[in-house]
């Protein structure tokens, strides 16, 4: 409800600090109930089907936001400014609805037969205790997940927010022309959202992240020299969607086998306080550096390139393991047949 009144006031607001006062409203309220939900993935499913359902969700979330610009675009021109705000509010009272009537959470936790023996930190609260535990923690798995995650939301949000001045500035394109090719990524992400998470049930969710992590490495160097029109921006874009799907999906997945079952909404708080601040600093810094090489909106690849190496190096780090309790469970199973 906090958000839903912050978002329908947005366009009643007659000034510029008003507009400002209603956004940090509807955005303090999305972040009480983020969070929360998202939780649900841990609390819901089991540790084995926690990709594969974090694939639907980035694919239901992704669907959304494209059906969103297209309705809104429609409903705007029909019924003014207002028209949005009213329908996106409508549609947030329907999921609140959803969420009371269907959404039965568990008595008692599915578990991870992962968890770290003898974990008795469930009453742990706040950003920096959670914190000093991760770092307190003798496997220090969930650390570089986290570090890794933070290189690549830095590294990707960087190129991300560039696309389409890259496209303009450097390939040419036309400014309307280059908004609609830049979607291809998110289009071609949604397309692998649920392989994805089938794909990390057959290698393990750490294998898959770092083959997904090297081959955008290999694919944001390569931009670097070989991008030079229409053609080649648009297969890698196909490229960047398919394979950025591979670590994207299945990285909260990997925070939560790292984590203590008893804190999964802790977990999900720590994820999106690495991955939110590189959505900042990461479009930031490579503000910073478009501006000091003359506006060379290319040598964002190349930053893109050393953060996703830098991810590929903390995920080294990282175990994995929920796919080796699996491999064992399955040899004694074989064994015992």
């Amino acid at each position: 409800p906090i958000a839903l009144v912050g978002f329908i006031s947005i366009p009643l607001a007659k000034s510029v600090i008003a507009v400002a006062v209603f956004i940090l409203v509807t955005n303090l309220g999305m972040a009480l109930f983020r969070s929360p939900v998202v939780s649900w993935l841990g609390d819901l499913f089991k540790p084995e089907q926690r990709s594969k359902a974090n694939g639907v969700i980035n694919l239901m979330g992704g669907a959304a936001g494209v059906l969103s610009y297209v309705l809104g675009g429609l409903i705007f021109n029909a019924f003014g400014r207002s028209g949005p705000f009213i329908a996106g509010a409508i549609a947030m009272i329907v999921a609140l609805a959803a969420v009371l009537i269907w959404v039965k959470e568990p008595k008692e936790r599915l578990g991870n037969h992962n968890e770290p023996a003898g974990s008795k930190d469930e009453s742990i609260k706040g950003l920096i205790p959670n914190l000093k535990a991760v770092f307190a923690n003798k496997d220090k798995s969930a650390l570089f997940i986290l570090l890794a995650i933070f290189c690549w939301f830095t590294g990707f949000n960087a190129i991300e927010t560039g696309l389409s001045s890259f496209a303009v500035f450097d390939l040419g394109i036309k400014p309307g022309t280059a908004s609609i090719v830049a979607s291809v990524a998110n289009l071609s992400f949604l397309a692998f959202c649920i392989p994805s998470g089938i794909l990390a049930g057959k290698l393990g969710r750490r294998k898959t992240i770092i083959y997904g992590v090297l081959a955008l490495t290999a694919i944001f160097l390569v931009s670097f020299f070989l991008v030079k029109g229409l053609i080649s921006f648009i297969i890698i874009l196909v490229l960047v969607g398919f394979f950025w799907s591979w670590v994207n999906v299945n990285s909260l997945p990997l925070v939560y086998d790292h984590g203590d079952e008893k804190r999964i909404g802790a977990y999900t708080g720590l994820y999106y306080f690495f991955s939110q601040t590189a959505a900042v600093l990461g479009p930031t810094l490579g503000g910073v550096l478009v501006e000091n090489t003359n506006y060379n909106y290319k040598g964002l690849f190349i930053f893109g390139t050393i953060f996703m190496f830098l991810a590929f190096l903390s995920m080294l780090k990282v175990r994995d393991r929920a796919h080796e309790a699996k491999l064992k469970l399955d040899a004694e199973a074989n064994a015992s047949s």
